[in-house]
């Protein structure tokens, strides 16, 4: 028996994901490539400290190949990563297809935002808000039927 789709039963909740479950996948996998980046960049700080710059000979060319290998799978899972969020069905792409189910950015009030640099910050957000969806908010920063 296949399964119903949400368009032909109109009582049945969408099997897509929340906004929310999307961007912590997304974060997820971006903190698992920053913390194999830490182990890389502790490597080579600990290279150059211990060569003070200079040439050197690989001993073991295993263990190098190994470092190189692990380089290239940091390139190649962070452009994955990349590539998951500007796609056509990246994440960023989702948001913008469902942007009515976001909540509306809103001004902080003076007792949130006691400087101007908090303003400014607020209004930059929300113009930036604007372009990316806009056609999602209207001027009074309510959601758009």
């Amino acid at each position: 028996m296949g399964r119903k789709s949400a368009a032909s039963n109109p009582g049945a909740k969408s099997d897509r994901p929340t906004l929310r479950v999307l961007v912590d996948e997304t974060q997820e996998r971006l903190f698992d490539i920053k913390r194999r980046w830490y182990v890389l960049r502790a490597f080579e700080q600990e290279l150059v400290k211990r060569t003070r710059n200079k040439s050197f000979h690989v001993h073991s060319v295993v263990l190098w190949d190994m470092v190189v290998d692990h380089h290239c799978m940091l390139v190649i899972d962070l452009a994955s990563w990349a590539r998951g969020l500007c796609g056509r069905q990246g994440l960023l792409n989702q948001i913008k297809a469902r942007c009515n189910e976001l909540p509306p950015p809103r001004r902080p009030t003076s007792d949130e935002a006691s400087d101007c640099v908090e303003l400014a910050r607020a209004e930059r957000r929300e113009r930036a808000f604007k372009t990316l969806f806009e056609n999602c908010v209207n001027k009074k920063n309510t959601r758009c039927a």
